[in-house]
């Protein structure tokens, strides 16, 4: 946290905060210095404030030499979204300081859905606050003095957006509001539909006219053909407005749509980064965390069971759960090969891969019962080999599918057995 020439902090150029009132903070910082640093980034030959405007103001008001500042890297739009977020944390903005930093990021280049998007309002509300600013400057006024409300300003946006503006008719119904005979915007927005109704319909007929000229095989009736004439309209009005350009105005018109094409693909490219950065570090976590795993089994495994313990790391691929349940297992059953224990372990943890159960033949089963079990239980070998071979257990299969062969084949004896015996007590031959 160092200090600073105070005459080196500058104050930001998105600062939307018109007036600053410091008596609140005065008292604190007289008594005890300003103990909260200013957040600041670096630039060429001084410091761009970002957080802290009421205090530097009141530390120069207090003749103060240097400030505490806390330095942090950000860019030109981080910059501006937390001027924003910021300053609202500490006051809300009034609706003039709303209006005006909401034209700034216009005048930036910024769409009504980006500006909504970077201060959370929606697109209406972004187009309310605009539309204030097209109002005479007394209604402005008002509106500041919150005698008229942006909610009245979003029932008149029909009125104050698109090519002609009809101020006459929105100056009389906010004279309306003011006078009391619209006592709400809920009144007003009813009040207001015959006329944007007739609005509409105008607006429709000029359409059709226009229509008629540009594309005359065009008739108006279904959805579809407005659609259609929508387009036509809008690329006449592209032509318009391209040949009204000087060519200085076309080629910085092409520039600046190439600068938005690079920054939309190194955005996609920082993005695509970030992910892989985020994926290499996931997996390097787990490769880590498998590895600290093994090491744990190698010191709690006895002397005598080590070799055998290395022979299944080097392998298999087994995974965490299995290495970390492995310790446990082997001490219960110290006699049992723990490749046969890892594998058992590895079945349990995969779904989908569970030890397939071995019917018990029931009492004194006729020759197709007994044929109908066989072949289930050939199945279920078949089913599990399969399962085995495209599990994570691919390195050591062969010595598993032996001993799961050899497990299913001897529950197939003992059904023959019983079968047999079955056969013997009614009396039947030994074939």
């Amino acid at each position: 946290m160092p200090d600073v020439d105070i005459d080196l902090v500058k104050p930001s150029p998105y600062q939307p905060r018109l007036d600053f009132d410091v008596e609140d903070i005065r008292g604190s910082i007289t008594r005890y210095g300003i103990r909260a640093p200013l957040t600041v980034r670096q630039r060429d030959n001084y410091y761009e404030l970002i957080d802290g405007e009421r205090r530097l103001r009141l530390a120069k008001e207090l003749g103060y030499e240097t400030v505490p500042i806390h330095v942090i890297d950000v860019d030109d739009e981080a910059t501006r979204r937390l001027v924003w977020q910021l300053n609202i944390l500490h006051k809300p903005y009034t609706p003039k300081e709303t209006a005006f930093h909401l034209k700034e990021l216009q005048k930036m280049g910024l769409s009504m859905r980006a500006i909504g998007r970077e201060c959370d309002y929606s697109d209406t509300e972004v187009r309310a606050y605009l539309g204030i600013l097209k109002l005479p400057e007394e209604y402005q006024e008002y509106v500041w003095l919150r005698k008229i409300g942006v909610g009245d300003m979003v029932q008149l946006l029909p009125l104050l957006n698109g090519s002609a503006i009809r101020m006459a008719e929105v100056t009389d119904w906010l004279d309306q509001r003011l006078s009391g005979s619209l006592r709400s915007k809920e009144e007003l927005g009813k009040a207001i539909r015959p006329t944007l109704k007739k609005l509409e319909e105008e607006r429709v007929r000029k359409a059709q006219e226009v229509v008629g000229e540009i594309a005359p095989e065009i008739t108006l009736e279904t959805p579809e053909d407005y659609k259609r004439a929508g387009k036509a309209l809008k690329e006449k009005g592209e032509r318009m407005r391209r040949e009204a350009m000087t060519p200085e105005e076309l080629l910085k018109e092409e520039e600046e749509k190439q600068r938005k094409k690079r920054e939309k693909e190194e955005k996609k490219r920082q993005e695509e980064l970030r992910m892989l950065e985020a994926e290499t570090i996931e997996t390097t976590k787990n490769k880590e965390e498998v590895e600290r795993a093994k090491a744990k089994l190698r010191e709690l495994i006895p002397e005598d069971k080590r070799t055998e313990v290395e022979e299944v790391l080097a392998t298999s691929d087994l995974s965490l759960g299995v290495l970390e349940k492995l310790p446990d297992a082997i001490r219960r059953e110290p006699d049992r090969p723990i490749i046969e224990i890892a594998r058992e372990l590895h079945l349990e943890a995969t779904p989908g891969l569970k030890k397939p159960r071995v019917e018990q033949p029931k009492p004194e089963p006729d020759l197709t019962d007994w044929v109908n079990e066989v072949t289930k239980t050939g199945y279920s070998l078949m089913e599990l080999l399969d399962k085995m071979m495209a599990g994570n257990f691919r390195q050591i299969a062969p010595k598993i599918e032996i001993l799961r062969i050899n497990e299913m084949l001897f529950a197939l004896e003992i059904k023959i057995r019983k079968y047999r015996k079955g056969q013997k007590g009614k009396g039947g031959n030994d074939a």
